[in-house]
């Protein structure tokens, strides 16, 4: 393989599978988080950020917190895409970018401006 390509290679290939499988948390641990129920089912299943839409229309999403930006706006994008849905939560994964007081309050108003109900951090 051409030395210019190994880099790609581990990175598309190998990195980006366990990557996206460590982010695709137990959809329990984000109920919990949330405070859904069992009897909240997905309909529907997002990939970059990973997220839920359910059977009421309510979208949920999760990411890690250093990429809280694109997480907090797809679950705005995902909960206005029609006028039965709506953003109803979101949780991050620490990741060392919102650990301060004063980064969370930035990342908790930014949620309420985009009309997202509910918002929580995994440590």
């Amino acid at each position: 393989m051409d030395a210019r390509k190994v880099r790609v290679y581990i990175k598309d290939s190998l990195v980006k599978p366990y990557v996206r499988e460590k982010l695709s948390l137990n959809d329990a641990d984000v109920w919990r988080l949330l405070g859904l129920t069992t009897v909240d089912k997905p309909v529907e299943i997002f990939i970059k950020p990973h997220g839920r839409r359910l059977l009421d229309g309510r979208v949920v999403c999760w990411g890690r917190s250093r990429d809280w930006k694109s997480v907090l706006m797809c679950a705005f994008e995902r909960g206005n895409a029609s006028k039965e849905y709506s953003a109803y939560g979101v949780v991050l994964i620490e990741s060392g970018k919102t650990e301060s007081d004063c980064a969370r309050a930035l990342v908790h108003d930014a949620s309420k401006r985009l009309g997202i109900k509910k918002l929580a951090w995994l440590e």
